[in-house]
């Protein structure tokens, strides 16, 4: 018996090193072929962790089996390089012009006037909403309004409100003159879009994509509850998976529509992606993420008390565009996200 154990716990670091491959593949998979590769995705960062535990500890007892983690650890480094992030210094050019973009799921300023007063005294001068909301006939709550009496220019996409006066969906607003406009609709009855907006700044022209990818639409106050949970579970694999598929097809026209782009361009907002997910590498191939470049610790964005480990609002950038610098605003707590803020060098 104490034989078969001892060969169990042998066993154990090499099935630990097979599963965490199988996690890390699934990065490579598009979840529309394979769809459990999507699910497995969530699996990756706590593998990385289980190995540097199981590292560590084999060190420590000079077992030859460390020999497992460590090519765990050798072969997640591209995972681990894009889930903490350090400060740099790059070499900024002074003669160019800097610009702060922030962007921010506001949860339709459900939180009423905080969050409304947070918008409107933001310094940033391109601000990129998702679940924005403005009523023109309810002075409180036209920020609209507020936002144009203090030099912002604005572009709305609102698809799910046509009474003319109320406003829900994505929303940009810039003090730079914006030139050019256009939505991307993913879903015409969703508020799950993109606009971009060009905007003249100085001698450049710059484009802004404001995306707010499909959402899974998870309660998590529904599983605190532990009635009926294996129903919970398959509910929440099913809307892992549809999210996930959804969000592939929703890049594809992303990547379709930037690629006829003629400026330097910023994709930023909530992409309901986590940073291991074929999805989030897709994108990566094209652009640069400005988190990772000019970021500083592990930048979760998204506000909950169970699972605030989440880094879902990103920051992509195309041409010869500089991140000087990236942080996720921890201080501002109105909404279910955290606002992500980006300052950029121009070419």
């Amino acid at each position: 018996m104490i034989y078969r154990m001892g060969q169990l716990l042998k066993s154990i670091p090499l099935i630990v090193l097979i599963f965490t491959l199988i996690c890390y593949s699934s990065a490579l998979i598009p979840p529309e072929k394979f769809w459990p590769a999507g699910l497995l995705i969530y699996g990756i960062l706590p593998m990385v962790i289980i190995n540097l535990i199981l590292f560590i500890l084999l060190a420590v007892l000079r077992k030859l089996s460390i020999v497992w983690p460590l090519i765990a650890l050798l072969t997640g480094i591209p995972f681990i390089n894009i889930t903490f992030s350090y400060d740099f210094n790059p070499e900024i050019n002074q003669n160019k012009k800097v610009i702060e973009v922030m962007s921010l799921n506001a949860r339709n300023l459900v939180s009423g006037p905080e969050i409304i007063d947070w918008i409107r005294e933001d310094t940033s001068e391109i601000k990129c909403i998702q679940e924005y909301y403005s009523n023109s006939r309810n002075p409180v709550r036209n920020v609209t309004e507020k936002m144009a009496e203090m030099g912002y220019e604005t572009y709305l996409l609102s698809t799910t409100f046509s009474n003319g006066y109320e406003y829900s969906g994505l929303a940009t607003f810039s003090r730079y003159p914006i030139i050019g406009r256009g939505a991307l609709l993913f879903n015409e009855n969703s508020g799950n879009n993109c606009i971009y907006t060009d905007l003249k700044i100085d001698e450049d022209t710059l484009r802004i994509y404001n995306v707010h990818l499909s959402s899974m639409r998870i309660n998590f106050s529904t599983y605190r509850d532990p009635d009926d949970y294996d129903s919970k579970m398959k509910g929440l694999a099913s809307k892992l998976k549809n999210g996930a598929i959804r969000r592939s097809d929703e890049i594809d026209k992303l990547l379709k529509h930037t690629s006829e782009c003629p400026y330097p361009l910023i994709i930023c907002g909530d992409y309901n992606d986590i940073p291991y997910s074929y999805n989030y590498f897709k994108l990566r191939r094209h652009f640069t993420n400005a988190f990772e470049e000019a970021g500083h610790g592990f930048g979760f964005s998204f506000r909950n008390r169970f699972i605030f480990f989440l880094r879902i609002d990103h920051h992509f950038i195309h041409g010869k565009i500089i991140p000087v610098l990236y942080r996720v605003d921890h201080n501002m707590k109105h909404s279910d996200h955290f606002p992500t803020r980006g300052f950029y060098q121009l070419p």
